[in-house]
């Protein structure tokens, strides 16, 4: 626990809204650990028919690799979805940061949207750069 008695783990925990709705957690792994950001695990969030809600929960080791993702990553657009982070519950830094948005540079994703939005494997995974 850290000294203000919320679980550092709390603290290594950050809110992703925006997302895709066809991205399954391995696709937000991929696009997040990509960027070079140390993800350790990543929750979804799902409606009650199994839908994506386009949102989840990234779980970092520490809470300064949580604060640079957040930083780094707030308003960045990633394959035309603007993202949203902010601090999970329990940390100190609670309530959402927003920067200006932003284009992700990156790899394009070679996979086309129907083989994507089916959700099978193969092709990369990457971040699209905005650029045709």
């Amino acid at each position: 626990r850290g000294a203000n008695g919320a679980s550092s783990s709390a603290q290594c925990k950050v809110r992703v809204l925006g997302l895709d709705p066809a991205w399954e957690r391995d696709d937000v792994m991929e696009i997040f650990t990509e960027e070079g950001f140390p993800v350790r695990d990543v929750a979804m969030q799902w409606d009650r028919s199994g839908r994506s809600l386009g949102r989840c929960t990234l779980v970092f080791s520490t809470p300064e690799d949580a604060r640079v993702c957040v930083k780094e990553m707030d308003g960045a657009t990633v394959d035309g979805f603007e993202l949203v982070l902010s601090w999970g519950a329990g940390s100190p830094f609670s309530g959402f940061m927003y920067s200006a948005p932003r284009e992700v540079s990156g790899r394009e994703r070679r996979m086309q949207d129907d083989a994507f939005r089916g959700g099978g494997s193969g092709g990369a995974r990457g971040r699209s750069s905005g650029s045709g």
